[in-house]
């Protein structure tokens, strides 16, 4: 029988892994122009959705996971009854919940060895390097979507890294540094900031498990690195841009705009003027997209609307289920976040509290300034694994877990 807590069975371990590649397999479909990517899209989706189902059944947990779906849904359908004009931008972002976003709280609830299935990523890396290599030599064919590139590559190459890296496969690691060019040149300036936020997380646990000495000797080559690279901030980078020139990291650097909002004040102000004269006022799921839509003077086709959200999970929270529910979500999203950071920071290390840090560290910077709750996976991800963390009863048993 199908053991999905252990993943004892190599399908288990793939099917997980195809999850996380499923958006870089699409995306490069798309860019190589191969067959048809919406079908191709549905195929994978669907297939790795009903592998995942199958399995949490035989586990006997598809009843608590259905629960969640369940919840889920009728926030949905009240949320429709609020803004009955969009069926079909509900139905769109529905059907997306239950094909991505549900599967990925499943993962992060009930799956248990991370290694097996980091193992699987690793060895899957050569999909991640095709997609690098394409980027690389034509970097045209991103046609500006710099987030899509960064938000496919950024969890698998961390992850993959990360296993190359513990399990001494070298030809891996070779295959992980390549993919990390277009990663940080062709991405967005969000997935940079969202990787300083990983090593800025694992800098934090692995200074519980420091001495004071060793303590002092990394705070002080940090400090120094820093230093260095500030003195050569100008020839360092316009160095690189001269090597890279379509690179709009290195675009953003050279030109000093690499904290600039692309405009994003437009949609926070919407929503902050909105919550200010109606703070109580319950939009529902996807209020945010329909508040937009209705000051466009433009008939918007479904695909608008949707790409129309806050770009601030926090506010966008406040604009779904009103201004004081919203900041309660938040606060309790960030103690729930904090509570498991402190457990984790108990235990000795290893593929759970790894993949915990990668998810946290580039999904809480991507909250503030890219995502929506209702279509990145990722966040679905990150709530499960908090559950099933603190779902744990004590840190000692936690701590015991296989890594």
């Amino acid at each position: 029988m199908m053991n999905f807590v252990r993943v004892k069975e190599k399908s288990n371990n793939y099917t997980v892994a195809f999850f996380l590649y499923a958006t870089l397999i699409v995306d490069l479909i798309r860019k190589i122009g191969w067959g048809n990517v919406h079908v191709v899209r549905d195929v994978i989706y669907i297939l790795v959705f009903l592998f995942i189902i199958c399995s949490v059944y035989r586990l006997r947990n598809l009843v608590a996971a259905m629960f969640v779906a369940l919840g889920v849904s009728c926030i949905y359908i009240v949320s429709f009854l609020i803004n009955s004009s969009y069926p079909e931008l509900y139905l769109t972002s529905w059907t997306l919940f239950i094909m991505r976003l549900w599967p990925a709280y499943i993962i992060g609830r009930y799956l248990k060895d991370w290694d097996s299935v980091l193992n699987a990523v690793r060895h899957l890396i050569w999909i991640a390097f095709i997609y690098s290599i394409l980027i690389i030599i034509s970097p045209e064919v991103t046609k500006a979507s710099y987030i899509t590139v960064a938000s496919n590559l950024i969890y698998v190459v961390l992850l993959a890294t990360y296993s190359s890296v513990k399990q001494g496969k070298w030809f891996s690691l070779l295959l992980c540094v390549v993919c990390w060019l277009p990663m940080l040149l062709y991405g967005s300036r969000t997935m940079l900031f969202g990787i300083l936020g990983v090593f800025f997380l694992s800098f934090l646990l692995s200074l519980k498990r420091m001495s004071f000495g060793k303590q002092l000797v990394v705070m002080t080559l940090l400090i120094a690195c820093v230093i260095i690279i500030a003195i050569n901030f100008d020839t360092l980078f316009k160095w690189l841009y001269d090597v890279f020139p379509t690179s709009r990291t290195l675009q953003y650097l050279v030109a000093g705009d690499i904290f600039d909002d692309s405009n994003r004040f437009v949609y926070y102000d919407r929503i902050k003027n909105s919550l200010s004269l109606y703070p109580f006022k319950v939009y529902g799921f996807l209020g945010d997209r329909i508040y937009y839509a209705e000051q466009s003077v433009d008939i918007l086709s479904v695909g608008e609307i949707e790409s129309m959200y806050s770009h601030n999970v926090p506010l966008e929270l406040c604009m779904n289920f009103g201004l004081l529910p919203g900041v309660f979500l938040n606060l309790y999203f960030m103690y729930k976040i904090v509570r498991c950071f402190g457990m984790l920071s108990k235990g000795n290390g290893g593929a759970f509290q790894i993949v915990f840090v990668i998810f946290l560290g580039v999904t809480l910077v991507n909250m503030i300034v890219s995502v929506s709750y209702l279509n990145e996976y990722s966040i679905w991800l990150i709530i499960g694994l908090v559950f099933h963390i603190l779902g744990r009863h004590n840190t000692k048993e936690f701590c015991q877990l296989k890594c």
